[in-house]
């Protein structure tokens, strides 16, 4: 090859070079753009960084409001790509709470205060139920800017802005997880009282909850006082959710472990990761994490149709498919029709 070189006249060796470095770029160009652009991928606002941070923030150090809209302005930004302007959402907030507690004297007792706050909320400002998307997990009824925007929500979205009038108004409202759901409850000197948000702030007694999300069964997390870490934790838990479903499962099972380092054993989180490991192709993963959701709440519908989906799509065990699906069923869970008939066999 040199020696063919140097033979060659000046204008046939820059052709030769010519053919050459265009050979090497048709094959190299497609390579440096696609490596520039996953240089230039935006990174993650709600990264591991901020994660750690709030794993490991005291619990009396943890300001709700702020560290709610901090998380779902780094949300946003991930999901939807928007920029929310924060100070522009609190505002509104303020305007609420400075509305209601025009209403209020110094004798407003407790009571007083709560129903002045869902007044505000369902006939003032109107805010509604995106009862048409309970189930699909609709991400502009979660993200407080959108719900806001939007005047609708889901009942965790709503059960925060409760609390959010709640600490401006110190009135002393608890955030109340059960299984697929939460709530809010009033401390009195004369018991508890459950506040249902998806029912425009109607009150309702525990066994409600228990007959409804908890089968008459429990679990270490459901339906006790959560702390405000513990709060956000839950948020965090529903946002990792829409990452998931947007193709970031990795990232989701991290926020995901982050929830369960502040709030461990709720078996309604192990049924997430498990669905996370599931999309990844990890089928395994995914079941040892439905049965530990299991272990903990046996009543858990949705441990039982994901892990009996499991044993009928991916394992050769009719009988352990049947098992869980029969006992999905009678829990109430909604199934795919194939799974469905195969139970009917």
């Amino acid at each position: 090859m040199r020696r063919r070189l140097l033979f060659m006249n000046r204008t046939s060796r820059k052709w030769f070079f010519f053919k050459a470095n265009s050979c090497l770029l048709r094959v190299a160009l497609p390579l440096i753009i696609l490596l520039t652009l996953a240089g230039q991928a935006k990174a993650l606002e709600l990264d591991q960084e901020y994660l750690q941070y709030l794993s490991a923030l005291p619990q009396e150090d943890v300001q709700l409001t702020t560290s709610l809209w901090e998380i779902t302005r780094r949300a946003a930004a991930d999901l939807t790509d928007t920029e929310v302007s924060v100070a522009t959402y609190r505002q509104r907030l303020e305007d609420i709470s400075a509305e209601i507690q025009k209403g209020l004297s110094a004798t407003s007792s407790r009571m007083d205060i709560l129903n002045a706050v869902t007044h505000a909320l369902f006939e003032k400002q109107n805010f509604q139920v995106d009862r048409s998307r309970l189930f699909e997990g609709s991400l502009d009824a979660l993200l407080l800017s959108d719900v806001i925007d939007k005047g609708r929500g889901q009942c965790l979205s709503l059960s925060l802005l409760y609390l959010i009038l709640a600490e401006k108004l110190d009135l002393p409202l608890d955030g109340v997880v059960v299984p697929g759901h939460f709530f809010v409850r009033l401390n009195l000197d004369k018991g508890n009282i459950n506040i249902e948000a998806t029912d425009r702030g109607q009150i309702r007694d525990e066994t409600y909850y228990r007959r409804r999300f908890l089968r008459n069964f429990s679990d270490p997390v459901s339906l006790r006082r959560l702390n405000k870490k513990e709060i956000l934790a839950v948020y965090l838990s529903n946002l990792a959710t829409h990452y998931k479903l947007r193709g970031a499962e990795e990232h989701a099972i991290r926020i995901f472990e982050t929830v369960d380092r502040i709030l461990p054993r709720w078996p309604s989180l192990y049924v997430n990761i498990g669905n996370a490991h599931e999309r990844l192709g990890r089928v395994a993963k995914a079941g040892s994490y439905y049965q530990r959701a299991l272990d903990i709440n046996p009543a858990l519908c949705e441990a039982h149709y994901n892990l009996g989906l499991i044993y009928f799509m991916y394992f050769p065990r009719p009988q352990a498919a049947r098992r869980h699906g029969e006992i999905a069923r009678q829990l109430g869970c909604r199934m795919h029709p194939k799974f469905r008939e195969f139970l009917k066999k």
